[in-house]
This record gives C-alpha cells, sequence and structure tokens, in this order.
C-alpha cells in the first residue's frame, strides 16, 4: 500500500468515525501504536464520546511522504452546551501494510481547551497580549 492511500482510508476512517466503528480500529492502527495499543486508542475515543456531544473530524489537507504522513484537520462538536472548534495537524507514521504505527497531533490546546476556563483563559489572554506587544 502506497503512503497516498494509507493516508486516504485512514482520514476517511476519522472523517466518518462513530462509536461504532471503533470495532475497527485494528482496521487503520497497528497493535503496537505509540499511544499502547488498540485497547488504549479506544479508551481514547471512547473518553472523546462521552465528554463530547456531536464530534466530528473533517481532513482539511492531506501531505503523503515516505516516512511521515501528515494530515491537517479540523474538530469540532459540543461541551456543556458551548461549541467547541480548532484545527490541528497529524503526524502519522505507517507500517507497510498501511497501518498506522504512529500518530501525534499537534494543536493549540490553550486556545481551544483551556482559554475557556474562566481564570485561566484571562490569564492566558493577558500573557498573550503582553507577548504579541513585545514582539
Amino acid at each position: 500500500m502506497t503512503p497516498t492511500d494509507a493516508l486516504d482510508r485512514y482520514a476517511a476512517f476519522f472523517e466518518t468515525m462513530t462509536p461504532a466503528s471503533l470495532d475497527r480500529l485494528g482496521e487503520v492502527f497497528t497493535e503496537g501504536d505509540d499511544v499502547a495499543g488498540l485497547p488504549a486508542i479506544r479508551r481514547v475515543f471512547e473518553h472523546m464520546y462521552d465528554g463530547v456531544e456531536r464530534p466530528t473530524f473533517r481532513i482539511l489537507h492531506r501531505a503523503p511522504g515516505p516516512e511521515i504522513c501528515y494530515l491537517k484537520w479540523a474538530f469540532s462538536g459540543v461541551v456543556r452546551g458551548r461549541s467547541l472548534d480548532f484545527i490541528g495537524i497529524g503526524e502519522v507514521r505507517f507500517d507497510a501494510a498501511g497501518l498506522a504505527a504512529s500518530h501525534v497531533d499537534h494543536w493549540d490546546a490553550a486556545g481551544a481547551i483551556y482559554g475557556r476556563v474562566p481564570v485561566l483563559g484571562a490569564i492566558l489572554r493577558l500573557v498573550r497580549r503582553r507577548l504579541s506587544a513585545e514582539g
């Protein structure tokens, strides 16, 4: 399987993922993924489905490479009645069979989540203003 084919299949899984499709994680991840195996990966997504209403991933861009592939994605959902939307980048390494052996996401947790916490959010906004004024 080519890196492009593996990335396309992987992206399609995320865009169509539901709680029921978690039974098919072994079709896209290796058993020894960097999260510590399929049961741990499943727990991550089950936690997401428990805490977020209508979570969805939309793939905005794909960049296949011979060793590392990248996905730019948008996540949306509802947490405690408030919409949650942010963009991130997934760095994925596939094995020879086209299964994800490693997936690391990069996203702005401060802006997406921590910034919504009343006191912490105010502190983060203050720090950002000071840094941008000094930059």
